[in-house]
């Protein structure tokens, strides 16, 4: 879209951290969120809307692109608070000023004379837009037409309402996929449950209470069932209104499969393909947990013998690779090169190969960050010294913070007018450790989550080196396909052998490397299930491809 986006302590070691390390200063400065003075407090985050900032005039495609830029700027800072921030005001201030946004952005989307005048452009400007510039005109303009210009006012209008309402719908749905689940007090008892769940996944022998776990989780909720409904009602509604067949039709314009059709050939040509690998590795899960259900009766054990269930994948693939890999000794042999600072250190090092750009811990100022106390501060700095873009990282699970690992694009790289390089500012958000530990640089990490920091940091550095003359097209504002492509090959590195054992050292030893047989092993291990766990993803997209499709909304509505 042309201005529219999804709202997608210093501790001495051994070694320095990362590339170096700056000094704390003395003093700490005052500042406010993102080193910006004047984002001090809950009441200017909420009046970003009123100005976000200023541009000059240019020609029509460079005003346009400065104008999205000093809006996103701003409202993408806000929905960075609103899903991060550890003070209420300031979320509830940045919700207020993300839903501003919503509706400001969506009418300039759907602004006539706007669009006229970047359409003229097309021939009145012609002589002074190069390959990249028509490129880049070619995408506002798609974007303009996505969101209805071409609509008479009240429709234009509607589309207006209907983007607030999907973003209404779908800030409520995703704050009450966040919260804990109560358990039943018989429940508690019985099985020895928590008073409250935070995750679907338990690792107990016993099935039942597995079982209780996962449906406790999972259990009906009225109010999200009413949230997802009118979020998909919503969006189907704004996808007929712009003449699209549904929003499964919508979403995948400009995707790498073009269409909803291939999409959804696509996902199935996955299943089958991985048809016959799933089914071995099913069979070695029925044979694992008949092993682990030796102690019932038998007619318990005839009942469930061939069944695994949503609630026993995870336990049961747990306790395979346990057995299969020793996973507990090459856990034991590899916890001091597994760490959350040597997971970094290693990214650098391999960044600095790849770009000759390293990761250089800074010290926060006071008011720069939210109170957290394992969020840290990282320069990615290149060979001459240069700070090219600054990477937050938040690493705390916290009731307030939004769930899953994921970044945040606070301020992209731009060309800038004075012919210099607009300084962009990242935020990783990652679920490592419990919010009150300090140590939180010694703090082990499992393989799939050093896989998962080397995924986000992939696209911080997309958005850091994808240096562009338009905003519009920087780093990962690009189709989503598309951006997964350099954080998905910083994944094939970890993953490689050779590199893992190269990069990933232990801090106390930097001399030292994992054992082949270590490093071999926790590889193996983690790829011991990939065709169920790519059947898993692939069942995930059409879920989400086929409940926004035009033939499921009268069932949809009457379910």
């Amino acid at each position: 879209m042309m201005l529219r986006r999804i709202l997608r302590s210093s501790i001495k070691t051994k070694r320095a951290f990362f590339g170096g390390r700056e000094k704390w200063e003395a003093k700490k400065k005052e500042t406010g969120l993102f080193d910006e003075f004047s984002l001090q407090n809950p009441e200017n985050i909420r009046k970003l809307p009123e100005n976000p900032g200023n541009s000059e005039k240019r020609t029509s495609l460079q005003i346009v692109d400065d104008l999205s830029n000093e809006l996103c700027k701003a409202a993408d800072l806000a929905e960075c608070v609103r899903q991060l921030h550890s003070s209420r005001d300031f979320r509830d201030a940045a919700e207020d000023a993300s839903r501003e946004f919503c509706e400001i952005v969506e009418s300039l989307n759907t602004n006539i004379d706007l669009y006229k005048k970047l359409k003229a452009s097309e021939i009145t400007e012609n002589d002074k837009l190069d390959d990249v510039s028509k490129r880049t005109l070619d995408l506002l303009l798609d974007d303009f037409e996505q969101s209805g210009v071409h609509l008479e006012q009240r429709k234009r209008e509607e589309f207006v309402e209907l983007s607030s309402a999907i973003f209404d719908s779908g800030a409520r749905f995703q704050a009450n996929c966040d919260r804990f689940v109560n358990v039943k007090k018989p429940d508690q008892a019985k099985f020895g449950l928590p008073s409250q769940l935070y995750t679907p996944i338990s690792n107990s022998l016993d099935r039942n209470k597995r079982k209780v776990v996962y449906d406790t989780f999972y259990k009906h909720d009225q109010e999200q069932e009413t949230n997802l409904r009118n979020l998909i009602s919503s969006r189907h509604n704004l996808a007929k209104l712009t003449g699209f067949e549904s929003f499964s039709h919508r979403a995948q314009r400009n995707s790498l499969l073009e269409n909803y059709e291939n999409a959804r050939d696509f996902l199935w040509g996955v299943v089958e393909n991985c048809r016959d690998s799933y089914e071995r590795e099913l069979a070695v899960l029925v044979d694992v947990g008949a092993q682990c259900h030796s102690h019932e009766s038998e007619a318990e054990n005839r009942k469930n013998r061939s069944i695994v269930a949503e609630h026993d994948l995870s336990f049961l693939m747990h306790l395979y690779r346990e057995r299969a890999f020793d996973i507990a000794k090459r856990t034991r042999e590899s916890a001091p090169f597994f760490t959350i600072s040597s997971i970094f250190a290693g990214f650098s090092t391999l960044t600095e190969r790849l770009y000759g750009v390293k990761l250089v811990e800074k010290s926060i100022k006071d008011g720069e960050m939210w109170k957290a106390q394992s969020v840290f501060k990282l320069a990615a700095i290149d060979s001459q010294n240069n700070e090219l873009g600054t990477i937050y990282v938040d690493t705390s699970i916290r009731p307030e913070k939004a769930v899953g690992d994921c970044h945040y694009t606070v301020r992209c790289s731009k060309l800038l007018r004075n012919q210099q390089w607009q300084y962009p500012i990242l935020v990783l958000s990652l679920g490592l450790q419990d919010e009150y530990q300090k140590e939180w640089k010694n703090v082990n990490v499992r393989p799939h989550s050093a896989e998962t920091i080397f995924h986000e940091l992939g696209h911080a550095m997309h958005s850091i080196l994808g240096r562009t003359r338009y905003q519009h097209v920087a780093g990962t504002r690009c189709p989503q396909d598309f951006s997964e492509i350099p954080s998905n090959l910083m994944e094939y590195f970890f993953n490689d052998l050779n590199v893992m054992r190269d990069i990933i050292r232990n801090p106390e030893e930097p001399n030292s490397k994992l054992s082949i047989d270590s490093a071999a092993t926790i590889l193996a291990s983690r790829h011991s299930f990939t065709a169920i766990e790519t059947v898993q993803q692939a069942a995930y997209g059409l879920y989400d491809l086929e409940v926004h499709e035009s033939f499921i909304q009268q069932r949809f509505r009457s379910t």
